[in-house]
């Protein structure tokens, strides 16, 4: 699958292709003077544009900027891209496995949790642990952040992140003053608690 087998049509003010992968993704590209493109001007094919905007669905879900994170992409959609981009983009795609669509909305979730989360919720950094992993000699790098309804812990320096987990949601879980409502492990959702019920 190459840029040249999109098939595209003419809307209102832009120029669409939409390709359904067989993992489920799906790639829109547009151009027109409604999308990110050159030149952004309503033309009459897309062989006179040079550049278009694309973006990555999966069930209507835009996954856009976290398949694309190597790209700095930090929005649904991404602009000025070339046909040569498109196709290292449809290589991109075709290779995701169903694992790489589960880490995309996991962080999905975790962008729409923190958009969503009380400004005013207190960040409380818990003191490193001064406990050495016998398997290493430098410190590990694991952060997990416990998002409670109230306030945020965060643990930096977690050399056994899984087990440390499993530790606090059993612990922490039955809480009813300040459950537990999702947790962080390394800036990705490790899991989220909003559903749970006793």
């Amino acid at each position: 699958m190459k840029f040249k087998d999109l098939v595209f049509s003419n809307k209102t003010y832009i120029i669409n292709a939409s390709h359904l992968f067989e993992n489920g993704l799906i790639l829109s590209v547009s151009c027109g003077e409604m999308a990110y493109c050159t030149p952004r001007t309503t033309l009459s094919s897309e062989k006179d544009y040079s550049s278009f905007e694309i973006a990555i669905l999966h069930e209507g879900r835009f996954i856009t900027r976290f398949l694309l994170d190597k790209h700095n992409n930090d929005d649904d959609v991404m602009g000025w891209v070339d046909r040569d981009e498109i196709n290292e983009v449809i290589k991109l795609i075709e290779k995701a496995t169903k694992e790489d669509i589960d880490s995309c909305i996991l962080d999905d979730n975790l962008l729409k949790y923190k958009l969503q989360m009380n400004e005013d919720k207190k960040i409380i950094y818990v003191k490193s642990e001064k406990r050495v992993n016998p398997l290493s000699k430098s410190p590990s790098p694991n952060i997990v952040n416990v998002h409670y309804l109230t306030r945020i812990m965060s643990y930096d320096n977690i050399h056994f992140p899984i087990p440390y987990i499993e530790e606090l949601t059993s612990t922490c879980i039955n809480e009813e003053i300040d459950p537990i409502i999702a947790i962080e492990l390394n800036g990705k959702l490790f899991t989220n608690y909003s559903s749970y019920k006793k």
